[in-house]
C-alpha cells in the first residue's frame, strides 16, 4: 500500500511514517517544515534528527494550502493521513488567523483532492474540540465546546471541529471513506519544546537543571499518551474497514496533574531542578482561559481494536530524557 502523510516531518507524523515504512509500505510525505518539522526525521528505524531517509519514502516540500501540490501527491496513493496543522498554544495565540486557515482551509484542500481521486482519508483531530469540561468523561458524540470567540485559544479547537463537520458532510454526500481520530495529549521521543507543549518543555528544563515552570496552580489534569502507542492504535484503526465513518478518541485513560507531571520529570531527571509557578495571566497575557482537565472515554476505541494505549508515563519520560542526553553528548 502507498500512503500520503501530510505533516509527515512533524512529531506524530514522523512516528507514523516510520511505522508504515517498518511494515513495508510506501510513503509520500508532504510538509512545509513550518512547524519545526525535519525532513531527516523520516526514517526506517526511528523518527529522530540525523536518521537516514528510507528508500521507500518520497519527500515533497509543500503546503496543504497548495491545491496543485496536494492533488499531485494524492493521485499517487491509496490512503491519505492528514496530520498537517498549526499546533501548540503559543503558535496559535501568536497568529490565530493563520492557525484557523491552515487547519480548516488546508483540510478542505486535502479533502477535495481525496474526493476527486476517491482515496480514503484519515484525519487527526484534537481533544481541543471539547473545550474546558473538567471532571467530565468526554465521549465522541458529546457536543463540542471550543470556547468563546473572545478567547483566541479556542480558535484551534473550533478549526478542528469545523473541519470535522466538513468531513462529515462530504462523507454523507459522496460516501468517501473517512476516519476521524481525536488525539489527547500525545507525547514522547522527538517532541519539540518549541511548540510550548508541557512535557517536552519540562524535560528540556530538567535536563538543563533549570526551574520547571508550571503555569497556574498546577492542578490542571491531563491524560498523556505515548506517541508510539498512539500511532500503533491509529494504524490498527485505519486498517479496519468498519472504522471508516466513525470518530474515535485516542489517548490514555490515566490522569496526571501538571504539578505531578513536573515532580515526576524532576525526579526521573535527577538534576534537582526547582519547580516555579508562573501565573497563567503572566504566561499568556490577555488569554484568561485555562483548561482544567480532559478525560477521554476510550470505550469506542477499545471495542474497535481490542485495546487502548497503556504505556506508563514514566517509560515515556525516561525515553525523552535519554534522547535529550544523547543529543547533548559530544561527538566521538
Amino acid at each position: 500500500m502507498r500512503h500520503l502523510v501530510t505533516g509527515g516531518a512533524g512529531f506524530v507524523g514522523s512516528h507514523l511514517v516510520a511505522a508504515l515504512l517498518a511494515r513495508g509500505d510506501e510513503v509520500e510525505v508532504l510538509d512545509d517544515l513550518s512547524g519545526f518539522g525535519h525532513a531527516d526525521r523520516v526514517a526506517a528505524d526511528r523518527p529522530t534528527a540525523g536518521s537516514r531517509v528510507h528508500p521507500l519514502c518520497a519527500w515533497t516540500h509543500g503546503s496543504v494550502l497548495d491545491p496543485r501540490a496536494v492533488e499531485r501527491v494524492v493521485a499517487r496513493v491509496d490512503r491519505v493521513w492528514h496530520l498537517a496543522a498549526v499546533v501548540g498554544v503559543p503558535r496559535v495565540l501568536a497568529d490565530p488567523r493563520r492557525a484557523v486557515r491552515v487547519n480548516l482551509e488546508g483540510t478542505e484542500v486535502v479533502l477535495d483532492a481525496c474526493v476527486a481521486a476517491r482515496v480514503p482519508l484519515v484525519f487527526t483531530s484534537s481533544s481541543e474540540v471539547y473545550g474546558d469540561r473538567a471532571g467530565e468523561l468526554l465521549r465522541e458524540d458529546d457536543p463540542v465546546s471550543p470556547g468563546a470567540t473572545t478567547s483566541m485559544r479556542g480558535s484551534y479547537g473550533a478549526s478542528k471541529a469545523l473541519a470535522e463537520w466538513s468531513l462529515a458532510a462530504v462523507r454523507r454526500t459522496t460516501g468517501l471513506p473517512i476516519l476521524v481520530a481525536r488525539l489527547f495529549n500525545t507525547v514522547g521521543p522527538g517532541q519539540s519544546a518549541g511548540h510550548g507543549m508541557v512535557l517536552p518543555r519540562f524535560v528540556e528544563q530538567a535536563r538543563r537543571g533549570r526551574p520547571l515552570t508550571v503555569y497556574g496552580d498546577g492542578a490542571q489534569r491531563r491524560c498523556f499518551a505515548d506517541v508510539r502507542d498512539v500511532v500503533e492504535h491509529l494504524v490498527r484503526l485505519a486498517d479496519l474497514d468498519g472504522a471508516y465513518g466513525g470518530t474515535f478518541n485516542l489517548g490514555s485513560r490515566v490522569e496526571s496533574t501538571i504539578l505531578g507531571l513536573a515532580e515526576l520529570v524532576r525526579d526521573l531527571a535527577g538534576t534537582g531542578a526547582e519547580i516555579a509557578h508562573v501565573p497563567w495571566a503572566e504566561a499568556f497575557p490577555g488569554e484568561e482561559r485555562d483548561v482544567r482537565g480532559r478525560l477521554p472515554d476510550l470505550s469506542r476505541l477499545a471495542a474497535a481494536v481490542g485495546s487502548v494505549p497503556t504505556t506508563r508515563l514514566e517509560t515515556t519520560i525516561a525515553a525523552m530524557l535519554s534522547e535529550g542526553a544523547r543529543a547533548a553528548a559530544p561527538a566521538p
